[in-house]
Order: structure tokens, then sequence, then C-alpha cells
């Protein structure tokens, strides 16, 4: 459990002075918004531009309104911020942290690393101990290898950096291969070779809090044609999910919702998905996502993340290769929207097309 001990309000005087961009993004939209509302309310004649008292009465009303939810959506980001620099302290304060030595957050450490495949513990009580054992040692190198950092065996600032950058909940496939980087899920499941259509479908459970769902629909369509425009697939919608015919659910989750795989709240694991033929997809709504071309400093991207989770559901892992779709971590504010060149190659491996 997250120390949440400090008031609010000093939680969001913190998140203001470390949240420069956000204010600059705010100022900005202000000012589009307030543009906004001069020119709905200006009708034209002939070109020629006529205010009446009305309009102007109006438009400063939507001025008005428009600050007001400018300020509340301020708000809403800096408290988010605010638990993600909390959630992405727990393991700031780990660095340099080796083999012999002792800290009260490495029982947290040791999860992660077990939970996204470093570690190969089964039994809970081996996850407790606060001591940095041979163990554990074995598994920061492991995580270092994949991720191409220097192999030390010691909690450096560059593994502290990826361990607090969000990332997708499939756990890695650690394996001694380092050409090609692309990775298949274990067991190499894949969906039949007859199969080319797939269909889809988003559910509507009312989860995807501040996006327009048809927002939502968009990005996850156009995420799927980029997989369609490289793979042998193609991925129709179905608007109304009919669990004998659609092979593919999309969805919007929060905490534990019975998959065996709860989501953790803002930060951390941003989405799941499973391998063929389970054609599950689900996101954290307790993310700032956002469908727009261009987005905060702590939002998530929803079609860069759908697109790599669609990955995982035609059979791929993660992949090694930093600027492939399939890597794992997704830092807030990356838009990436095309698949990379270990993306295809793996895609086209798999099936053989």
């Amino acid at each position: 459990m997250e120390d949440r001990s400090k008031p609010l309000v000093a939680d969001c005087r913190s998140a203001l002075i470390m949240s420069e961009p956000i204010q600059l993004q705010a100022l900005q939209l202000e000012d589009i918004l307030i543009d906004r509302a001069d020119q709905s309310f200006r009708p034209h004649y002939g070109g020629k531009f006529v205010h009446t008292a009305a309009n102007a009465m109006t438009s400063h009303c939507l001025k008005a309104f428009s600050v007001i939810i400018l300020v509340i959506q301020l708000l809403h980001l800096i408290v988010v911020q605010s638990s993600m620099i909390d959630s992405s302290n727990s393991f700031r304060n780990l660095e340099g942290l080796s083999k012999g030595k002792a800290h009260p957050a490495i029982p947290k450490l040791k999860r992660y690393l077990n939970k996204f495949g470093y570690l190969n513990y089964v039994n809970e009580s081996s996850l407790n101990g606060d001591h940095f054992d041979g163990d554990l040692e074995w598994a920061v190198k492991r995580f270092q290898r994949f991720f191409h950092l220097e192999v030390t065996g010691i909690v450096d600032s560059h593994t502290m950096q990826l361990l607090n950058t969000p990332r997708c909940g499939v756990p890695d496939t650690v394996s001694s291969q380092y050409s090609p980087q692309y990775a298949f899920i274990p067991g190499n499941p894949r969906w039949p070779m007859e199969r080319d259509e797939l269909v889809y479908s988003v559910v509507n459970n009312g989860k995807h809090h501040a996006l327009n769902f048809e927002d939502v629909r968009t990005a996850v369509k156009f995420a799927f044609y980029e997989w369609s425009d490289n793979s042998k697939f193609t991925f129709n919608e179905r608007s109304s999910p009919e669990w004998t015919t659609t092979d593919i659910y999309v969805s919007f989750q929060s905490g534990d919702h019975g998959d065996g795989f709860p989501f953790d709240g803002p930060g951390n694991v941003l989405a799941h998905a499973f391998p063929p033929e389970v054609g599950a997809l689900h996101f954290d709504a307790d993310e700032v996502w956002s469908t727009n071309d261009t987005i905060l400093p702590t939002q998530v991207d929803l079609m860069s993340v759908t697109l790599h989770e669609i990955g995982h559901i035609l059979g791929l892992a993660h992949s090694e290769d930093g600027s492939a779709v399939m890597y794992p971590y997704f830092p807030y504010g990356a838009i990436h929207r095309h698949l990379e060149d270990d993306d295809k190659k793996g895609i086209e491996a798999l099936y053989n097309f």
C-alpha cells in the first residue's frame, strides 16, 4: 500500500511546482477556448461581422464556463499526476542497492520482477524478504540484459527509469536471443492459418470515463487498420458484441476485473491482452487516456497502446527493440502509431506470409 498520508492540498501544490508543461498546456487551452467562445457567437452576413448585445453576453458566459471547465480538468490532471509522482517514487530510493544490502522496498522490487518474468518465485513468502540476495541480483541482471542496459546487478538510475515508466501488463519473454529482437508468446499460439478475417467489438461498459466512446472506437479501428496493412488479417468491427461470432473483445476495466490480472490504478500497468484465441484486450480505466493527435505529458495515447496490445492478441510477445511497437514501455505523453520493421518481421515470421 502506497503512503498517502500527506494532505491532498500539499500533493497538489507539489504537483503544480513539478508540472510546468501542464501549466503551459492549460494556458494554451484557455486561449483556444476563449477564442472559440468569441468565434462561436459571431454571425456573418455577406462576410460582415455583426455583434449584438445578446451575443456579447452569451460570449462572456461561455468564456466563464470554458474557464471553469478548464480549471476542473487541470485540477484532475494535478491530482492524477500527484499520484503518479508518489507511485514513481516507490523505486527511486532504491538507487545503488546491490547484493548483500537490505531495504524495506525490496519486496516491491521482487514482486515487480517476478510479475514480469525475471524471477520464478511461486510462494508468496519468497517475495517478502527485504534482503538483496543472489536471486534478486540475477533477476536485475536479466532485466538489464533484456533492455540493453549495463548489466551490473545494481539498481542504477537507468534501471530505475524503466522501473518507473508505465508499461504493458503482459510478462516479458526472456531468452538469450538478441537478433531478431521480436519474440513469440511461449508455445507460439496463433490464430488458425485458415483464418484471415477476425471480428472485434469495443464494449461500451461506461468505464471509458472522460473519453468520447466514438473517439475510442475510432482509435481502436485505426490500430486494427495498421495491423491489417502489415499482416494477412482483415479486422471487422461488430458494434453489438455477440459471443458466438466475435473473436476479440476490447474494453476498459478497473482493479480486479475477474481475469486474474487486476489493474493497479494510475501508473505502472496500462493495459493487457491475451494470446490467440482468447481474444480479450483490457485498458486500465484509471489511467488518463487521450485520443487526440497531441497529448499532455501526463496522458497515455490510446491508439499507441491498442496497437501494442493487438500484437499480443495475434501472438507476439514483447520485443527488446526500443523502437518497436511491441516494446513494453510507454512513457507518458508519447505517441507511437505505426508498426516498425521489427514488428512487421515478427508477424511475418509467426504466420509465414
